[in-house]
């Protein structure tokens, strides 16, 4: 089976845009969830706090071994969760967390060792209060900064990724209007048939005139003067001159005819079964028509007519012999002053 690369390349770009979607949550969800560690350190430290000053005025040894166990535990996930965390690497550094946490964990150290003299132990106890809550400030501190940060990145990324799905839309939009554009038979201001069109259809018609016998005739019209027209007047009214142009051909020649634009200023018109003479006849009709033609500004359209017959045995092609006659068979249509 052939594969459509032109499809396959829409796909490609569509899966990029859905790609980027989960990318964004991924991302979202990775910083949520690493804050959510950093509350629950928040919480520990609170909890610790009141714990150190209750261990020194319990005196019941095994109730005191548990707080004593609490805290050791909450000292080493604090150290896990939230000084070794990856996403708080960059952090650590920056406010020096590591070192409020050695001289915090030191002075609880210290009072551990001395729990068992009471004056002494109550005299510690302060030192590791107040370390608790320098290093909660410090938490603090850097997790407002973290957040900020986080809530910074998350919308330049959103930002971004918002322009890269409008860039991919953009594209794809651009490409699918090449694909109508390349794989079109009509012209997009005539509605006539494009150039595609008139060349598969022209090769069909010889094959059908030299298989039947029957003539192929082949009209072509110029407007001399396109390139001084276009620029003289607006797009809107040469758009629309092109239109009354083309409205004239579709009304003058047989619905079995193709009336075709090839290049911006040459239209063609293959006629089946038409001879020469016939041809000659409904030219002088046509140039009679184009003369009416009715032009909106105080310009002057110059359009030559040629014709010719196919023949199978010419090196010529019909279309240029059609071309060398354009001269001899010329209408002026002057435009009415406004």
């Amino acid at each position: 089976m052939k594969l459509n690369w032109s499809v396959f390349r829409i796909t490609v770009l569509l899966y990029i845009i859905v790609a980027m979607l989960p990318l964004n949550y991924y991302f979202a969800k990775h910083s949520f969830d690493s804050m959510q560690s950093d509350g629950s350190t928040m919480k520990q430290l609170v909890v610790l706090n009141g714990a150190v000053q209750r261990v020194v005025l319990l005196k019941e040894k095994q109730e005191r071994q548990n707080v004593i166990d609490y805290i050791d535990r909450a000292f080493t996930s604090i150290y896990s969760d939230f000084i070794m965390a990856p996403a708080n690497a960059e952090y650590i550094e920056l406010f020096r967390a590591q070192e409020s946490f050695d001289a915090m964990k030191e002075a609880w150290m210290t009072l551990k060792e001395n729990l068992n003299d009471s004056d002494r132990a109550m005299f510690l106890s302060e030192k590791v209060f107040q370390e608790i809550n320098a290093f909660s400030k410090m938490t603090k501190d850097m997790l407002e900064y973290k957040s900020e940060t986080m809530l910074d990145s998350l919308y330049v990324s959103l930002v971004v990724t918002m322009l890269f799905v409008l860039s991919l839309v953009f594209v794809i939009r651009f490409y699918i209007h090449l694909q109508i554009e390349k794989h079109a038979i009509h012209d997009s201001v005539t509605g006539l048939y494009n150039k595609k069109y008139y060349v598969e259809a022209l090769q069909k018609a010889k094959l059908f005139s030299v298989r039947h016998h029957v003539p192929l005739s082949l009209i072509a019209l110029s407007i001399n003067n396109y390139d001084e027209l276009k620029k003289s007047m607006n797009k809107r009214e040469f758009e629309a001159l092109l239109s009354s142009l083309s409205k004239i051909l579709e009304e003058f020649f047989r619905q079995s005819d193709t009336i075709s634009r090839i290049e911006p200023n040459c239209f063609v018109v293959l006629a089946e079964a038409s001879p020469i003479e016939a041809i000659a006849k409904i030219l002088e009709r046509l140039e009679k028509d184009l003369s009416d033609l009715e032009l909106n500004r105080n310009v002057i359209a110059k359009i030559q007519i040629g014709y010719a017959v196919y023949d199978k045995d010419s090196t010529q092609s019909v279309l240029d012999k059609a071309k060398e006659i354009m001269p001899e068979h010329e209408v002026v249509v002057a435009g009415r002053s406004s």
